[in-house]
């Protein structure tokens, strides 16, 4: 993504690439189609299985990640049509990063990869863990001090005895 500038990065910024200079679309638009042509590669290796899903997981995300760029939607309506004979690859652009994607003029505080919700995803998961080792360690009932206060943010039904 060397030749797209911070600008086009940015979620939030007010980029649009339909109004640069010739030079720079072009700078641009090929930055997208050598991404868009890795991208389509990795999700034919997983479709052929010569990648696990873990590492198709880390590519997906960080699709999703530079499909926030404002300048993403534009290249990829632009660039699509270069991708006809890879149907599959066309919809989950579509469906899976531009329909998922936050309107690229706002600024994402409901992002999932905001801070504070990851914070709160992983105290979740914490709280998942500990409760399955508790399940499976039957001489400590319900959590240990320090997930007490974790234990009090969630839903009652998910709380153990103890709590």
């Amino acid at each position: 993504m060397n030749g797209v500038p911070f600008e086009a990065r940015r979620p939030g910024s007010d980029y649009q690439l339909d109004s640069r200079p010739a030079e720079e679309q072009a700078r641009v638009l090929s930055a997208f189609r050598d991404y868009f042509n890795l991208c389509s590669e990795e999700m034919w290796l997983h479709e052929q299985h010569r990648i696990d899903k873990a590492t198709w997981r880390i590519w997906e995300r960080g699709m999703q990640q530079v499909a926030r760029f404002p300048s993403f939607r534009e290249a990829w309506e632009f660039l699509a049509c270069e991708y006809d004979c890879y149907e599959r690859f066309q919809k989950f652009v579509a469906k899976g990063l531009l329909e998922r994607a936050p309107d690229p003029g706002s600024v994402h505080r409901n992002d999932l990869t905001s801070a504070s919700t990851l914070r709160e995803r992983l105290r979740v998961l914490r709280w998942g863990w500990t409760r399955r080792l508790h399940a499976r360690l039957p001489w400590q009932s319900g959590p240990s001090e320090e997930d007490r206060p974790v234990a009090a943010t969630l839903p009652s039904k998910d709380r153990p005895a103890g709590s």
